[in-house]
């Protein structure tokens, strides 16, 4: 599996160092198919077409998983953003599945993994943290897009964190595009359609996660 892809990094951050769980499962599941719109809006695959998700490119991706989501995209070109946030946790479970395939993860009980540089992997949660509270600029869009994500989905296994509640909670959709414009605006201009796309996806995870989070939605 590639590691730059976005959801990759997203699972592996989320998982706690000292057990070896992921933290907050059920909104990681949301962000995890929140990034991978958001990696296929930044490839340029697909754009905001009225409230849905448009897919504009049929070339091959580096992952199988961005391949099945835009052809889904296509086929369903009306559905809108929130509702491809339903019946996410295939996802997460693909995911972990490819991570244990490729060696990187090792199963060590029910919902328990090590990790195979689980010291690196910490050191990239701390930063990313770090980007998601502004406390560092991004190095570059997915780092943005990660650094969102951990703010709208909390799932980041930093020692420190674990257990807390979120430093920022997910903030409100409309409130979204202001608490996090530095980030968007890593992406690109307001009107730059890849930056539209990107904030369409990660709204629609954050509009998702506050549902899940007061018990209205199962996601």
């Amino acid at each position: 599996m590639p590691d730059e892809l976005i959801a990759t990094d997203l699972l592996r951050i989320a998982r706690d160092p000292s057990t070896g769980r992921l933290v907050r499962r059920n909104t990681l599941a949301v962000g995890l198919r929140a990034a991978l719109f958001a990696e296929l809006a930044l490839a340029g695959q697909i754009v905001d077409n009225a409230g849905a998700p448009h897919a504009i490119s049929a070339a091959p991706n580096t992952h199988r998983f961005l391949d099945q989501i835009r052809d889904a995209v296509a086929a369903r070109p009306e559905v809108s953003w929130p509702r491809w946030f339903r019946h996410v946790h295939g996802d997460r479970i693909a995911l972990v599945d490819e991570l244990i395939n490729d060696e990187l993860w090792t199963p060590v009980g029910r919902h328990r993994y090590t990790d195979v540089d689980a010291a690196s992997m910490l050191d990239r949660a701390r930063r990313v943290t770090a980007v998601g509270a502004l406390r560092t600029p991004p190095a570059d869009s997915p780092d943005a897009v990660l650094g969102m994500l951990l703010v709208i989905c909390g799932a980041t296994a930093v020692p420190e964190t674990i257990g807390r509640p979120p430093a920022r909670p997910s903030p409100r959709p409309k409130a979204m595009r202001k608490e996090l414009r530095p980030l968007l605006d890593a992406i690109g201009p307001g009107d730059d359609p890849v930056r539209i796309a990107v904030q369409c996806a990660v709204g629609a995870g954050a509009t998702v996660v506050r549902k899940v989070r007061r018990g209205r939605m199962v996601a």
